[in-house]
């Protein structure tokens, strides 16, 4: 009997520390105060990329060196006088020096064409290739100082019949072979022409 008696007290004491325990465990959860304020973080900074800005500015930029490097494509976009000139605007009198004592001016131009043409002709004349698919003018330079570094600038016109496909200004010293002159829709044109002498008078 005091056996029994000893395993039920000891039963009893062990629950009222358990329950003593789950009481210490619930008044400590509710000291926590879980509507107190929390400490402010500072918000992450969105990462912003203005991609309409950056897009504008490289067009800009393009369009920029684009302009930078080519004036003209044709004649007809230069002012009056000025020729389209390895896509350059350039007026002749610009070409020329004329800070001498005595000017000189271009009488004649010997040029050699690669279809086999021989010329000697003056400021003005011209001729034409391909049945006239090509056609080809020297132009006139003002009075000039006398140079072994003179360049004659000659205007190509390419045309479909009586239609202007392009027109440009190539600039040839003596003894200068012009690059291939092709045309835009007859592809079996390669025309190119040499300045073998220019004749001048003082």
């Amino acid at each position: 009997m005091k056996k029994y008696v000893l395993v039920m007290l000891t039963v009893a004491i062990l629950a009222l520390l358990l329950l003593a325990g789950c009481k210490k465990k619930i008044e400590a959860m509710e000291k926590v105060d879980l509507n107190a304020p929390t400490l402010p973080t500072e918000p992450e900074q969105p990462l912003v990329v203005n991609v309409e800005a950056d897009v504008t500015t490289i067009e800009e930029k393009t369009t920029d060196a684009i302009n930078a490097q080519i004036d003209c494509t044709l004649n007809s976009e230069c002012a009056a006088g000025s020729f389209c000139i390895q896509k350059t605007c350039t007026n002749p009198k610009d070409l020329i020096n004329t800070n001498c004592d005595k000017l000189c001016t271009v009488k004649e131009v010997v040029i050699e064409t690669s279809d086999g043409n021989s010329y000697t002709l003056p400021p003005g004349k011209g001729d034409y290739t391909a049945a006239g698919a090509i056609d080809w003018t020297i132009q006139r330079l003002p009075a000039h100082c006398k140079s072994t570094s003179l360049k004659i600038p000659i205007t190509v016109f390419k045309r479909n019949y009586q239609t202007v496909l392009g027109d440009e200004a190539i600039l040839l010293g003596i003894g200068e072979t012009s690059a291939v002159i092709t045309h835009p829709i007859n592809k079996r044109v390669a025309f190119s022409m040499t300045v073998k002498d220019i004749i001048e008078t003082c």
